[in-house]
């Protein structure tokens, strides 16, 4: 038999609130890292050096959001910020992996190597950055 999703209060359970907490927290760190390389996109399509410049703006596209992943899932789990973080970017890092797999037509390199030494990094420093931050009451 299923566990059930609520308990007795309408509240949602420990493991379902943890599942949502990482989907969420990986939507926001893909969406973010999108974001970030819309912009740099756009600031890349004026440019006349173009090769030189790309790969500087996708790792700082994924830095920013691993540690939008990372800051969003410690905040949600109210968990151990380093913890949180390096859990959070397991999806991120699977979601990531996943699109530059399409857009490089099935070739991944040393650089996608890089990448997932950026992303854990960061992510684990947002979720450290979000349990330090003090709390009003």
């Amino acid at each position: 038999m299923p566990k059930k999703l609520f308990n007795r209060k309408n509240e949602i359970s420990l493991p379902v609130k943890t599942i949502l907490s990482f989907i969420l927290s990986t939507l926001f760190g893909t969406v973010s890292s999108l974001l970030i390389s819309l912009l740099l996109s756009f600031i890349l399509s004026n440019s006349a050096e173009i090769s030189d410049y790309t790969f500087v703006y996708l790792i700082f596209s994924f830095i920013i959001g691993g540690f939008v992943c990372g800051f969003s899932g410690s905040s949600m789990l109210h968990f151990k910020g380093l913890v949180s973080g390096l859990m959070c970017c397991v999806p991120y890092t699977i979601v990531m992996y996943i699109l530059m797999f399409i857009f490089s037509n099935g070739k991944l390199n040393a650089s996608s190597l890089l990448s997932v030494l950026v992303i854990v990094v960061s992510s684990s420093i947002g979720g450290i950055t979000n349990a330090n931050i003090k709390r009003r009451k």
